[in-house]
């Protein structure tokens, strides 16, 4: 497996719209937090197959 990291910076709360409703609502923000990603190798897929 290969594995990826990435980075996703924070973001703050920010004002949104409930789809069914109309009505305004406020969508709480994040911290920084890093994504792992596991992509299978070219020899893992043939194994797969």
């Amino acid at each position: 497996l290969k594995n990826k990291v990435k980075n996703v910076p924070a973001f703050k709360d920010r004002e949104g719209i409930n789809p069914f409703t109309k009505e305004k609502i406020w969508i709480k923000g994040k911290p920084a937090h890093k994504k792992v990603r596991a992509t299978p190798l070219k020899k893992m897929k043939e194994m797969i197959q």
